[in-house]
């Protein structure tokens, strides 16, 4: 099978799933089928995702940050309800 009639044979099973549930009665065409474009990205689509994040997350700074056991301490300095967790 061509990946063409896959994509609309998986659109159609969507649909039709989609269709038995009682939330889609509110749902127009077009809603439904921008939901499946959001569950289902193109391959392109995800590339340009995947390539957004790394971005995000080369530009973060190089920063360790604070361990648990130092966080849970100054929680629990702030907040002395906590002490006794």
């Amino acid at each position: 099978m061509s990946q063409y009639k896959q994509e609309v044979q998986r659109l159609r099973d969507y649909l039709t799933k989609q269709l038995e549930t009682p939330d889609s009665e509110d749902c127009s065409v077009e809603e439904l089928f921008e939901l499946w474009r959001h569950e289902n990205p193109t391959k392109s689509l995800m590339e340009q995702n995947v390539c957004a994040i790394q971005e995000a997350i080369d530009a973060l700074p190089n920063d360790p940050g604070i361990t648990i056991e130092e966080l849970d301490r100054q929680m629990k300095e702030k907040y002395p309800a906590l002490r006794n967790l």
